[in-house]
């Protein structure tokens, strides 16, 4: 089994893979806990998101079948579904691959190793970072906004009656964005700084990561020829894994939730790059 070893349990460990339309997908190794209480705190956040998960991969594998179908429909009637189906992902995928990956820097890091394969361009990663710090006033906009609608929503889902429908559970996704933005806008400072200090971020073009993704892209490569399913191949100029790929370095190198990220940003860049 491979494992992200670090110095320090408190030096932040990011995967970056590369992803379709010559994107690229961070994603944060959890932190050791330093204490009972955040230990507690970080499983009973790990078995909600996972619920979370599982409720939503029903409608996901439902609706993607239909996306699938409607792309193999011809004729107007196909051209129609295929229109639905994309603009229906836009409405309800947010462009927050980004949000995702702030929100898990915390603040007392010691040092902060970025993790990548030899395929990608040191410079193109340094670059993305230093955009991700130019999005502190896009999160510090959207938290005041949902603040301001806190109140009202609150109301509704305490004093309103059977007619105001979802009136709670609104209130919910209201919570939930006021603190998806202030733990954005408080990473954006933290990688600000960790960017800024001297010899604090390591970038480690990673032999291991590259020997991971071909030995993996190689059994994915056979199985797909044992059920007939045809071929698969790692594109050199897109760069798009394949999800067992992803799934298998998130398993051996022991990084928590790396599929899921990865999977929601293909999907943002698909529908928006």
């Amino acid at each position: 089994t491979t494992t992200l070893k670090t110095k320090n349990d408190r030096n932040l460990s990011v995967v970056v893979l590369p992803t379709i339309n010559e994107k690229l997908v961070f994603h944060s190794k959890f932190l050791k806990p330093r204490n009972q209480p955040e230990r507690v705190a970080l499983v009973f956040a790990y078995i909600l998101r996972k619920w979370r998960y599982q409720i939503s991969d029903v409608f996901a594998e439902a609706w993607n079948s239909f996306g699938h179908s409607a792309f193999n429909e011809k004729g107007k009637f196909g051209k129609f579904q295929r229109s639905f189906y994309l603009n229906v992902n836009k409405l309800i995928t947010r462009k927050s691959c980004s949000e995702y990956f702030l929100k898990t820097i915390p603040e007392d890091i010691t040092g902060m190793e970025i993790i990548f394969p030899s395929s990608l361009d040191k410079d193109v990663i340094k670059k993305r970072l230093a955009t991700m710090t130019e999005e502190n006033d896009k999160h510090k906009r959207n938290l005041y906004l949902w603040l301001l609608i806190l109140p009202t929503n609150l109301f509704l889902a305490k004093f309103g009656d059977t007619a105001v429908l979802f009136a709670n559970l609104f209130f919910t996704y209201n919570c939930f964005r006021v603190n998806a933005h202030y733990r954005a806008m408080h990473g954006v400072k933290e990688l600000e700084k960790a960017l800024r200090r001297k010899k604090f971020v390591n970038f480690n073009s990673s032999k291991e990561l590259d020997d991971l993704i071909k030995a993996e892209s190689s059994e994915v490569n056979k199985n797909l020829k044992k059920n007939n399913e045809g071929d698969w191949k790692l594109n050199k100029v897109n760069q798009d894994l394949h999800d067992d790929v992803v799934l298998s370095i998130e398993k051996k190198m022991k990084v928590h939730e790396l599929s899921r990220s990865y999977r929601r940003a293909r999907t943002e860049y698909f529908l928006y790059d």
